[in-house]
């Protein structure tokens, strides 16, 4: 389960619920808990075990690698949050129960796997729900996609996406409208969407269509992605440029791995020094072997913490200008053999980058 999505569900419940009310997290064993009471439950095939014995329950969070969801839960008339991230395992989920949870506030289903079509059904079913607010959803198909793109509701009730295995995707236009709409989105997975070539905003302002270029990226860059946190892009072998991301000025944390056709993060030509990514304060960038630089110019980078480098044979300078003042770097983790082959337009600050390089000869997860 994705942290943020956690605490939030505890937070609300410590917020708004009422002492006899009950969270039931649901582990490889579960686990209820009460005031100071903790009975413990044995797990089976379904999920969960006697739920409707505990009553009322505002609270469900589950991290077990179940198959299918009880129909039982229909009964949980008062639940608030169900939280089923990263159950891998996950492929039935009753129909008509999301539908029926009709306190439902929050539900998340990020990072995880149901049978294909499943989530078309879910998302019907969640924008049938009147109190519903947050939303963290897998999609699969560009048929789930769709039904996003056109619905007003589910749009603003996101807060977590992940794009997984879209291979019917060849490119992702999303409107102006629908980005605004997506005011609380907080993170962005795209996974393995290998037949993915570019991701565009479609621009639009006094009724016209606007092209996607650089200029106007920047132009409208304060309208969009005023929640937007961390961007995850993984496995998306024929992407080209992440140029959109200008469009997230609050972006906190970035990770790229295994885009194998990226030669920059931002593209469209060599223009002027630009104020971006001014909030960024991690990034990854593993096993990209085209990738030159994030930018045609060095990049100020204030508030970056960690850089992490891995594989990327190609990029033969740092991301940031080298005599760049930047109190806030703790570290720049990679390779000795790429540490080695950076080219220096001027004398680095050595002692200082010295310090913070971590040497890494073989890494398997960074």
């Amino acid at each position: 389960m994705h942290d943020v999505i956690h605490d939030m569900a505890l937070w609300l419940y410590c917020e708004c619920g009422k002492e006899k009310n009950k969270i039931l997290v649901y582990n490889d064993v579960c686990r209820l808990k009460e005031a100071q009471e903790i009975l413990e439950l044995k797990e089976r095939e379904d999920l969960p075990l006697g739920l409707v014995n505990y009553m009322p329950l505002d609270i469900l969070i589950c991290h077990s690698q179940n198959k299918k969801v009880a129909v039982e839960l229909t009964n949980l008339k008062n639940l608030m949050f169900l939280v089923l991230d990263r159950m891998f395992s996950l492929e039935i989920i009753p129909q008509e129960l999301i539908s029926s949870l009709i306190s439902l506030k929050l539900f998340s289903m990020y990072n995880s796997n149901v049978l294909s079509g499943v989530e078309e059904r879910l998302l019907d079913e969640l924008e049938s729900l009147n109190g519903i607010s947050e939303i963290g959803m897998t999609i699969f198909t560009t048929l789930s996609f769709n039904k996003l793109n056109g619905s007003h509701k589910l749009q603003r009730c996101i807060s977590h996406l992940q794009l997984d295995k879209c291979g019917d995707v060849i490119s992702l236009e999303l409107s102006s409208s629908f980005l605004k709409r997506m005011e609380h989105l907080l993170c962005l997975n795209i996974y393995k969407c290998n037949e993915l070539k570019d991701i565009k905003i479609k621009l639009e302002g006094e009724g016209t269509q606007r092209d996607a270029t650089l200029p106007n990226y920047i132009a409208a860059r304060e309208n969009y992605f005023h929640a937007l946190r961390e961007v995850y892009i993984q496995y998306c072998s024929k992407l080209l440029n992440l140029t959109w991301l200008v469009c997230a000025p609050y972006l906190e944390e970035l990770r790229v791995e295994h885009c194998e056709s990226i030669e920059q993060v931002i593209c469209y030509g060599v223009g002027e020094n630009l104020e971006i990514f001014l909030r960024l304060k991690y990034i990854t960038l593993n096993k990209l072997p085209r990738l030159t630089s994030i930018y045609g110019h060095p990049l100020l980078f204030p508030s970056l913490e960690i850089i992490k480098v891995y594989k990327c044979k190609s990029l033969r300078s740092l991301l940031f200008d080298s005599n760049t003042s930047n109190n806030n770097l703790k570290k720049i983790k990679g390779e000795t053999s790429w540490w080695n082959q950076l080219e220096w337009k001027m004398k680095p600050s050595s002692i200082l980058l010295l310090r913070i390089f971590k040497f890494i000869q073989e890494l398997k997860h960074i």
